[in-house]
C-alpha cells in the first residue's frame, strides 16, 4: 500500500535537515561601529578574536545538535526497513484477498456467476478481517486512507474491525491538515476526535501533541515573516556593503527564530516549505516574501 504521507515526510526531513545546515555555514560578518573605530588595532584585533571564538562555540553547538537529527532520522530509517517486511506481509495478505475475489467472482464451475457473488464477498471479507485484527498501531504505520475507504464496505458487520477503521480514517484525516494552512475549527475538532480513539497508541498520541501545537509555531513564524518583511522595506542590497549590512540585519532573525523555537519541522509539512522559501534568502537576500502572510 502506497502511503502519501510517508513522501510527504521524507521530503520533510530533507528540507528539515538543509535547514540546519544552512543555519551552521552561514558566514558571519564582522561590522564596526562607530565606537569601535577609535579602538586600537590591538583591541580591535582582541574584539575580533573573542567573537570569533564565541562564534566558534556557537557553531559547535548547532554542529551537536545536527548530529543528534541525523541520529533520530538514521534511528527512523532503521525503524522503517524492520516494518518493511510487516507492510509487505500486509500487502502480500490483502493482494491474496484480491486475487482470491477475482477468481471466485470470475468463477462460472459449479454453479452460475450470480450464486458466486455473494461467496466471492464472503471470503473477501473474511480475509480482511485477518488483517485488520491486528493491533492500530501497527495497522496506522501500514496503511492509508485510500486503502480503508476502498476496503471498508467490504468488512461487513464486524463491530471490532469497524471500530479500528473509523479511528484510522480519523488519524489520516487529522494529519492531512498537517499539509494545509492552518484552521482552527478543523484543527480543534480533529483533535478531539483523536483524542477519544481507544486505544491511544504512540502514533495517535503523537499526532494529537503536533496538531495542538500547530497554532503556536504557525503563529511564531507569521511573526518571523512580518519581521523579515519590515527588513526587506528598510534595506536594498544593491552592492557588497549594503548586502552585508542587509546580512547582518536579517540572518540573525532567522537564526534566533529556530534557536528560541525547537519545534520540528518534519512534523509541519506545510511550515516546512514556508520556511524553505525564507531560505532562499541566503542566496538573494532581496527574495521578495511579501505575499507570504497570504499563507497563513
Amino acid at each position: 500500500m502506497h502511503n502519501t504521507f510517508t513522501q510527504i515526510s521524507r521530503q520533510a526531513i530533507k528540507k528539515s535537515v538543509f535547514l540546519a545546515v544552512f543555519l551552521s555555514i552561514s558566514f558571519i560578518v564582522y561590522c564596526q561601529d562607530s565606537d569601535e573605530q577609535k579602538l586600537s588595532p590591538k583591541q580591535i584585533e582582541q574584539n575580533l578574536k573573542n567573537d570569533i571564538k564565541q562564534q566558534n562555540a556557537d557553531i559547535k553547538g548547532k554542529v551537536a545538535e545536527i548530529k543528534n537529527q541525523q541520529k533520530k532520522i538514521d534511528t527512523n530509517k532503521k525503524t522503517q526497513a524492520a516494518n518493511k517486511g510487516k507492510i509487505g506481509e500486509a500487502k502480500k495478505s490483502l493482494n491474496k484477498c484480491n486475487s482470491d475475489a477475482a477468481k471466485l467472482f470470475n468463477s462460472g464451475k459449479g454453479a452460475s456467476k450470480k450464486e458466486n457473488v455473494p461467496i466471492g464477498k464472503k471470503e473477501v471479507s473474511d480475509k480482511l478481517v485477518q488483517v485488520y485484527g491486528k493491533d492500530l498501531e501497527y495497522l496506522i504505520t501500514s496503511s492509508n486512507l485510500q486503502t480503508i475507504t476502498r476496503e471498508a464496505p467490504i468488512i461487513g458487520n464486524d463491530a471490532e474491525i469497524k471500530k479500528k477503521m473509523d479511528a484510522m480514517k480519523v488519524y489520516f484525516e487529522a494529519k492531512s491538515l498537517l499539509v494545509a494552512k492552518y484552521n482552527e475549527a478543523q484543527i480543534n475538532d480533529a483533535v478531539k476526535k483523536l483524542q477519544a480513539i481507544e486505544p491511544q497508541t504512540t502514533s495517535v498520541k503523537s499526532l494529537t501533541g503536533v496538531l495542538e501545537k500547530y497554532k503556536e509555531n504557525n503563529d511564531k513564524l507569521t511573526e518571523l515573516v512580518k519581521v523579515i518583511i519590515d527588513i526587506d522595506k528598510k534595506y536594498l542590497a544593491i552592492d557588497e556593503d549594503t548586502q552585508i549590512a542587509k546580512q547582518n540585519k536579517l540572518f540573525p532573525e532567522i537564526y534566533r527564530f529556530i534557536g528560541e523555537n525547537s519545534f520540528n519541522f518534519v512534523d509541519y509539512p506545510y511550515l516546512s516549505d514556508i520556511m524553505n522559501d525564507i531560505i532562499l534568502k541566503k542566496k538573494d537576500v532581496n527574495y521578495e516574501i511579501a505575499d507570504f502572510l497570504k499563507k497563513f
